[in-house]
């Protein structure tokens, strides 16, 4: 428990009424339900905000629930997991039809697979079930591939929004006294794209199908890059995330969950721009980063590599995620007898 002590005094947690029940729709501020409690983490400064982020990106998850249990907090990630433990005991039809409502303000099935709305590892572990985490006299709202931050008297406006569509939406909300950040592209545009296999996000995968249905594996890759950003907007970072999934097929419906395996990826390394300081200018560049093979000794469930690049900025204008340029990765596992994937764009 001694590596924990550090981490444990930088954060606090504080109760708001919720703004999010996953069993009702959008509600105004003067009708909102004051009968459930919200859990959100709060970080004192950007220094232990990012001395926490510094310490996730190197835990694993049986270490996050202590931590999240010790300080009484419940994260999205948590509730990601608890919902995956649930999927694979589904029975009937009605109990996924169920189980996908219940669920559908943390995660979404595509091709029978469960993917949840936020899938950076470090805002999964620091954000409540409602995307919501405190710092320093602001409330941050992850709202699909946007980061929106108030001040605390401005915490029942932010829960009446549930997406953002384009520069409008942006204005109008900038207007009220909240800003808006985009720290992901996800709708693979022009701007999230470099070429016609590079962008911002990309991935492939391995299929070893043994029988058509229980027990087919998968391991599939992803790179995906980001930007983080400071909650009263005066820096940006440039950031990167390569993830190694395994999952097969199984329960009654034989849909796709995760599993534990041995995995192990060689030959990993993207370019992507990136801000950058030269003689105290802030400049565009290219940047190239590699990431150290790596052999597993034990089972785990995925593996997120989390890479800081480029230079600190200072947030005059607006920024958000650039698209890799390139990027090249090899990944195999037990479950797929030791096939590799190649993840590859030029």
């Amino acid at each position: 428990m001694k590596r924990f002590k550090i981490l444990f005094h930088l954060v606090t947690f504080i109760t708001f009424s919720s703004c999010n029940d996953p069993n009702r729709e959008l509600i105004e501020p003067e009708t909102l339900i004051q009968d459930a409690s919200l859990n959100a983490i709060s970080f004192s400064s950007n220094e232990d905000l990012e001395m926490t982020l510094s310490r996730i990106q190197s835990m694993t998850d049986q270490e996050l629930d202590i931590w999240e249990k010790e300080n009484s907090f419940v994260s999205y990630r948590s509730v990601v997991n608890q919902a995956n433990n649930e999927w694979h005991n589904l029975k009937s039809t009605q109990e996924l039809n169920s189980f996908l409502y219940n669920y559908r303000d943390v995660l979404t099935l595509k091709d029978s697979l469960l993917t949840p709305h936020i899938d950076i590892k470090i805002y999964q572990s620091i954000v409540n079930r409602e995307g919501i985490y405190k710092t320093y006299g602001y409330i941050n709202k992850i709202i699909g591939d946007y980061i929106v931050t108030g001040k605390i008297d401005l915490y029942n406006k932010l829960c009446t929004i549930k997406h953002i569509d384009g520069e409008k939406d942006i204005h109008n909300l900038e207007k009220q006294g909240l800003k808006v950040f985009k720290y992901i592209n996800s709708d693979n545009n022009t701007s999230a794209r470099t070429n016609g296999s590079c962008s911002t996000q990309i991935s492939a995968e391995y299929f070893y199908n043994q029988t058509n249905c229980r027990n087919d594996r998968k391991l599939m890759l992803y790179g995906r890059s980001y930007v983080f950003a400071s909650p009263a907007g005066d820096f940006y970072q440039s950031r990167a995330q390569f993830k190694m999934v395994p999952v097969l097929r199984r329960g009654t419906f034989c849909n796709w969950d995760g599993y534990s395996t041995l995995m192990a990826y060689k030959n990993v390394s993207f370019t992507i721009s990136g801000w950058g300081l030269e003689n105290g200018v802030e400049v565009l560049k290219p940047y190239f980063v590699e990431i150290p093979d790596y052999t597993g000794t034990l089972d785990e469930y995925t593996i997120v590599k989390d890479i800081e690049y480029g230079d600190k900025i200072n947030a005059r204008a607006r920024t958000t995620a650039y698209a890799f340029t390139s990027f090249h990765a090899e990944g195999t596992s037990r479950g797929i007898d030791n096939n590799w994937v190649v993840l590859d764009c030029q």
